[in-house]
C-alpha cells in the first residue's frame, strides 16, 4: 500500500495551541515533546492497555510529524515539558530514551541494565548514533567508538567525549576488530 503523507521522525516538540476539553495532561501554552509510539497506539488493544504501545494492534500513522506549522495528536502521546527545558533540547528526549532502551535490553547488558566496562562501537553519528554514545558511557561502557561519515558529525561525536572517532571512509572494519567491542550499535 501506499504511505500516507508526512514524514515519519521521533524529534518532535512544541507548544499546545489548543486542547480538548477531555485533555487532562496538558493546556494551551504548554511546551511539550511527542512520544510517537503513544501518539499512534489506539490505547485501547490488549497491548496498549497493559503498557506496550510498540504492540498495538490498531496502530495508525499522524498524517504529519515534525516540520509542520502544526499537528494534532491524541493527549495520551504528549509529554509536558518542566520550565527548564528547551524545546531544541526536549526534541532529543524520545530518541535518547530510544537509545538507552536499546542499549539496556541488549544481549550485552546485565540484568539491571548495565554495560559497566564494555568497549562499544557505533556505526553512524547522526541523532541516534550521538544518543547511543551518550546513552552507552551513562550505562557503564569503559570506551565508546563513533564511525561517523561526516566532519561536523565527528565534531559533534568528539564534543560529547567518545574515546575514538573514526572515519567511515578509512577501514573501519579492521579498525573495529582490532579495538574488539563487546557492542556494536548500528545507527
Amino acid at each position: 500500500g501506499s504511505e500516507p503523507p508526512g514524514a515519519h521522525a521521533h524529534e518532535v516538540s512544541g507548544v499546545v495551541t489548543f486542547a480538548g476539553d477531555d485533555v487532562r495532561n496538558v493546556g494551551r501554552g504548554d511546551r511539550v515533546c511527542l512520544e510517537p509510539s503513544l501518539a499512534c497506539s489506539c490505547g485501547t488493544c490488549s497491548p496498549c492497555l497493559a503498557g506496550h504501545p510498540l504492540s498495538c494492534r490498531s496502530k495508525s500513522t499522524l498524517p504529519v510529524w515534525g516540520f509542520a506549522d502544526a499537528i494534532v495528536v491524541p493527549a495520551r502521546g504528549v509529554v509536558a515539558l518542566p520550565a527548564e527545558v528547551d524545546l531544541e533540547v526536549a526534541c532529543l528526549a524520545e530518541p535518547l530514551a530510544s537509545a538507552i532502551h536499546g542499549i539496556r535490553h541488549s544481549w550485552t547488558a546485565s540484568t539491571g541494565g548495565r554495560i559497566d566496562g564494555m568497549r562499544v562501537a557505533v556505526i553512524g553519528a547522526g541523532t541516534m548514533g550521538l544518543m547511543a554514545s551518550l546513552a552507552a558511557r551513562r550505562l557503564g561502557a569503559a570506551e565508546v567508538t563513533v564511525v561517523a561519515r561526516h566532519e561536523h558529525q565527528a565534531r559533534a561525536a568528539a564534543m560529547l567525549g567518545v574515546d575514538h572517532v573514526l572515519d567511515d571512509h578509512a577501514d573501519v572494519a579492521r579498525t573495529i576488530r582490532r579495538l574488539r567491542p563487546q557492542l556494536v550499535v548500528e545507527a
